[in-house]
C-alpha cells in the first residue's frame, strides 16, 4: 500500500515535471513564433520535410510576396533555383547531422521569377526529447556583396597586370638616391631610357625640380631612420622639357645585401591635374549659369520645408534665397491647399512635369508658374524629398488669355458672319458656319455628313471643273485665282449664284482648303438684266450713228448739186469746204458705227479715210503729193473726235490748196501721239511755201482758220506754228 502511494506521488511529480516542459516549449514556440514575427531578418520556419510553417515580414519583402498565405505550406526547396536545390538537400543533411549550419550561398528565386543571391545560416529545433522537430533559417540577400567580391577578385587581377604592365613608374633606390631598377613605364613617363636611368643619382636626374631637391633630401633622410612618409605630389620634367605632375609613394625593402632600399610607385597624374583645373573651371562655369538661371531650382525635404533654391528665385519673385530656405514652401503658395493637390499627385505618379501652380511674388503678385519636379530618395530607397524647377509663366498665360479672347471674338464672328465659311478637307466638310447652311439649304450636320460624290453636286455641273480643279491645285501648292464666280445647286433643286474667296491652310496637322462664299443670285440677275439693257442701248447707238451719218450724206449730196449750178469759182470753195467739214463728221459717225467700242474712235484709221477722201477732192489741182501719216494706238470719244477730226481736216485741206501752187511735188506729214496721262499731241507738217509773211494765224479773216483756233480751245489745248522749211502746226490737248 504505502509502495503503491509512492508510486503514484512520483508519476503526479514526472506528470508535474512533464506539464512544466511542455508549458515551457510552449513558451519558446511562442518566442520563436514572436521573433519570427518581429524579427528584422529574412526568416522562416519549416518542418523536417522543408515546408514551410511560419515566416516573417522580413521574408515577404525578400522574395516580393505580400501574404503569409502565399508561402505558407510551400516547399522551401522551390525557393532556391533548380541549379543550386542539390546543394541545399546536402546543407540541410549537415544540419542534420551539426544542428547547425552557417554561409551557405543559394541562387534564390522572388515571386515575379527574378533571382537574387543569398546566404542561409540554418538551425536544428529539437523537441523536448531531443528529436529534430524543425528548421530555422535565415536568409540575407547578399547580391550587391557578391558581385563586389566578383568585382574585387577582377579588380586584383586586373591590379597584378597593371602593377608588372601598368602605366605607373616602379623605380628602386638605395639609400645614397642611385636608382638600382625602373620599369618599363618609368622610361614611358621621363623620355628616359632604362639603361640612362640606372646608376644615376636620381636627385641629380634632368626630370628633377631643383626647387624639389632639398624635399627630397630630407624625405631619404628620414627613410634611413625608418620613417616612410604619406603619398606626395611632385612635379617632374620630361626629356623634352614639358612638365607634369606625378603622386609618389614611398616605401622600404631589403635588398639581396642585407641593406635597406626604396620602393617609389610613381603614377602620372598630369591629366588628372589637368581635368581638376577643368573642373574647377567648369564649376565656376556652371556655377555663374546656376546663378543666372532665369527659372528656379529648388528642394524641399519630406515636411515641406525649403531645404535648397536657386538665386534666380530672386529675379522671379522678389525674394532672397536666405528669405525662402528653412520655410515651409506652403508660405509661397497663393492657396496653400493647392500644395496638397500637387502632392498627392506627386506621390502617385513619382513625378508631374508643366504642373501649373499659383505662387506669392515679395510684392503680392501672383506668378502663374509651371512646376516639372520629382521624389527624391536616399540610399536605401526612403523618401526624403521633393525636387524640381519653377518656370515662370506669366506671359505665356496671359498670351494664352489674349488667345483666347481671340478666339472666342472669331467664334462669335464666323458663327454670326452673313457670309458663308467652310473648311474642306480630303473632299469632306469638316466645318460650316450657320450663314452657309442658310445659303445652300443644307443643315451643318447635313453638310458635315456629305459624302465627296454629293459634295461635288452642290456645285453646278457647268463649273464643277472649274471649282474642283481649282481646289486641288491650291491643295498641290500652285497659283490659282483666289476669288471667282460659281453657280451652284441649293438642297431644293433652286440655281443661285456665288461668289467665293477660299485659300490653302493647314487644319489640325493637314492641308485644307478654307473659303467663304455670299449668295449673288439677285445680283447677277440685275447684271444680266444690265447687260441687256446695255445690249438694247448699243443697237440704238450704232442706229444713230447710221441715220445722223445717212442724214450728213444727204446734206453732202444736196451740197454738191446746189454747188453745180454754182458759177463763181469762190463760192464753190465755199461749198467744197462746207463738203470737207461734213465729210469728216460723217465719217466720224461712220467709224462709231462700225466700231466694236461705242466709246472710243481709233484715229489711226479715221485720219487714214479723211486724208485719202481730201487727196480724191484736190487731186486735179495738185502735183505729185506724198501723205505720211504716223499714228498708233491714238483713240478718242467721240466729244474729243469731231473738233479734232475737223482740226485735221481742215489743217491739211489748207496745206493740198496753199502749200504746193503750179502743181509743185510735195510731202505732208501727219503725226498723232497719246501718252499714258492721256496727253494727245498732234503734228500737221508740210514742206510747202509756207505762210505768208506776217500772217497771224490768230487774227486772219479765213474761216478755216478761226474754226482751227476756236476748235483747239474747245479741246482746252495749246496750238504753235513753225514757219521753216513749209508750214507746221504743234497742237496739245
Amino acid at each position: 500500500m504505502v509502495e503503491r502511494t509512492r508510486t503514484k506521488q512520483g508519476l503526479a511529480r514526472e506528470l508535474e515535471k512533464t506539464t512544466k516542459k511542455l508549458e515551457k516549449l510552449r513558451d519558446i514556440e511562442e518566442k520563436y513564433k514572436s521573433l519570427i514575427k518581429a524579427s528584422p531578418y529574412a526568416v522562416t520556419l519549416s518542418d523536417l520535410e522543408g515546408k514551410i510553417t511560419d515566416l516573417s515580414k522580413k521574408t515577404l519583402r525578400l522574395y516580393g510576396y505580400t501574404r503569409q498565405e502565399e508561402l505558407l505550406g510551400k516547399d522551401a526547396f522551390k525557393m532556391i533555383a533548380p541549379k543550386d536545390r542539390k546543394r541545399a538537400v546536402q546543407g540541410l543533411k549537415e544540419t542534420l547531422e551539426k544542428g547547425h549550419t552557417k554561409n551557405l550561398v543559394y541562387t534564390m528565386i522572388k515571386k515575379d521569377g527574378t533571382h537574387f543571391i543569398g546566404e542561409v545560416d540554418a538551425s536544428l529545433i529539437k523537441d523536448s526529447r531531443g528529436k529534430p522537430k524543425a528548421f530555422i533559417a535565415t536568409t540575407r540577400d547578399i547580391t550587391t556583396q557578391q558581385q563586389a567580391k566578383f568585382a574585387l577578385e577582377r579588380s586584383e587581377e586586373k591590379f597584378k597586370s597593371l602593377f608588372t604592365l601598368g602605366p605607373q613608374a616602379v623605380i628602386t633606390v638605395n639609400m645614397k638616391g642611385v636608382i638600382t631598377s625602373c620599369n618599363p613605364s618609368t622610361t614611358r613617363m621621363t623620355g628616359y631610357s632604362q639603361k640612362y636611368l640606372v646608376g644615376k643619382n636620381a636627385l641629380k636626374l634632368r626630370s628633377m625640380v631643383k626647387t624639389d631637391i632639398p624635399r627630397f633630401t630630407k624625405i631619404l633622410l628620414a627613410l634611413a631612420k625608418g620613417r616612410v612618409p604619406d603619398p606626395f605630389y611632385c612635379r617632374y620634367f620630361h626629356k623634352d622639357g614639358s612638365m607634369g605632375w606625378a603622386l609618389v609613394s614611398l616605401g622600404l625593402f631589403d635588398e639581396e645585401d642585407g641593406k635597406k632600399g626604396v620602393q617609389a610607385v610613381v603614377i602620372d597624374i598630369t591629366e588628372q591635374k589637368m581635368i581638376e583645373k577643368a573642373l574647377r573651371e567648369n564649376e565656376e562655369k556652371y556655377r555663374k549659369i546656376f546663378e543666372s538661371f532665369t527659372d528656379v531650382y529648388y528642394r524641399t525635404d519630406q515636411n515641406g520645408m525649403v531645404t535648397d533654391i536657386s538665386p534666380s528665385v530672386y529675379k522671379q519673385a522678389g525674394w532672397k534665397p536666405d528669405e525662402v530656405i528653412g520655410h515651409p514652401v506652403t508660405n509661397f503658395y497663393r492657396d496653400p491647399s493647392a500644395r496638397d493637390v500637387f502632392t498627392q499627385t506627386l506621390n502617385k505618379t513619382g513625378s508631374v512635369n508643366d504642373y501649373e501652380l499659383q505662387l506669392l511674388a515679395k510684392d503680392g503678385r501672383i506668378i502663374d508658374v509651371s512646376v516639372s519636379s520629382h521624389l527624391i530618395y536616399d540610399d536605401e530607397g526612403n523618401q526624403t524629398g521633393v525636387e524640381g524647377v519653377v518656370r515662370d509663366i506669366s506671359t505665356r498665360k496671359e498670351m494664352e488669355d489674349a488667345l483666347r479672347e481671340s478666339e472666342e471674338k472669331f467664334r462669335t464672328l464666323v458663327e454670326n458672319s452673313l457670309q458663308g465659311i467652310f473648311i474642306i478637307q480630303d473632299f469632306k466638310v469638316v466645318y460650316a458656319n450657320e450663314a452657309l447652311a442658310h445659303i445652300t439649304g443644307y443643315s451643318i450636320e447635313e453638310l458635315r455628313s456629305l459624302p465627296p460624290k454629293k459634295l461635288r453636286g452642290i456645285v453646278h455641273p457647268e463649273d464643277q471643273g472649274k471649282v474642283w480643279g481649282r481646289m486641288a491645285d491650291r491643295l498641290a501648292g500652285k497659283d490659282v485665282p483666289p476669288r471667282y464666280e460659281l453657280k451652284a445647286i441649293r438642297k431644293n433643286g433652286d440655281t443661285m449664284w456665288l461668289e467665293m474667296v477660299s485659300s490653302r491652310i493647314e487644319f489640325m496637322g493637314k492641308p485644307a482648303v478654307q473659303g467663304g462664299v455670299i449668295d449673288i443670285t439677285d445680283r447677277q440677275q440685275a447684271d444680266e438684266q444690265i447687260k441687256l439693257s446695255l445690249k438694247e442701248k448699243e443697237v440704238m447707238l450704232r442706229e444713230i450713228h447710221h441715220r445722223v451719218k445717212n442724214n450728213m450724206q444727204i446734206i453732202l449730196s444736196l451740197l454738191r448739186i446746189q454747188s453745180r449750178s454754182v458759177k463763181q469759182r469762190g463760192t464753190r470753195e465755199i461749198f467744197k469746204q462746207s463738203e470737207n467739214r461734213i465729210r469728216s463728221m460723217a465719217l466720224i459717225h461712220e467709224a462709231l458705227y462700225k466700231s466694236r467700242d461705242l466709246a472710243n474712235i481709233d484715229f489711226a484709221d479715221y485720219i487714214a479715210r479723211m486724208t485719202t477722201h481730201l487727196l480724191s477732192i484736190y487731186r486735179e489741182d495738185l502735183g505729185e503729193i506724198a501723205i505720211e501719216q504716223e499714228v498708233e494706238g491714238v483713240f478718242l470719244d467721240i466729244n474729243r473726235a469731231i473738233p479734232c477730226g475737223l482740226v485735221i481736216s481742215e489743217l491739211v485741206s489748207n496745206s493740198l490748196k496753199h502749200a504746193f501752187p503750179d502743181r509743185k511735188k510735195g510731202k505732208l506729214l501727219i503725226r498723232m501721239t497719246q501718252d499714258k496721262k492721256g496727253i494727245n499731241r498732234l503734228t500737221i507738217k508740210d514742206n510747202g511755201i509756207g505762210l505768208p509773211e506776217g500772217l497771224d494765224y490768230r487774227e486772219t479773216d479765213t474761216l478755216g482758220l478761226q474754226l482751227v483756233t476756236d476748235l483747239v480751245q474747245q479741246l482746252k489745248g495749246t496750238i504753235n506754228v513753225k514757219k521753216t522749211k513749209g508750214t507746221e502746226f504743234g497742237i496739245k490737248f
